[in-house]
């Protein structure tokens, strides 16, 4: 899942790509993305604290960023958290 320009997919768009295929409302849509913001906020936060208390190179941080995406987006396409595993078990 590429967009137009070619650049990799943003992790909020794989958010709303994989709630609209599940067929999610929008209000269950606006509150995962909700969530997600708040995670994001999170581990800026915490790659923040690595370059200030820390002094952990800035390639590091990014390289940890970005395989963060890459996980969160390609999770999308079997296992997700965004969906049950099996048609038994409970939604989110």
């Amino acid at each position: 899942m590429e967009q137009r320009d070619g650049s990799p997919p943003r992790l909020l768009d794989c958010v709303r790509d994989r709630l609209r295929l599940l067929h999610r409302s929008p209000r269950t849509e606006r509150s995962y993305v909700d969530r997600v913001r708040l995670v994001s906020e999170a581990v800026a936060g915490f790659l923040t604290h690595l370059a200030v208390e820390e002094n952990v190179p800035a390639s590091t941080q990014n390289q940890a960023l970005n395989a963060l995406g890459r996980m969160l987006c390609a999770r999308g396409s079997s296992a997700t958290p965004l969906a049950p595993k099996d048609p038994g078990s409970e939604a989110p």
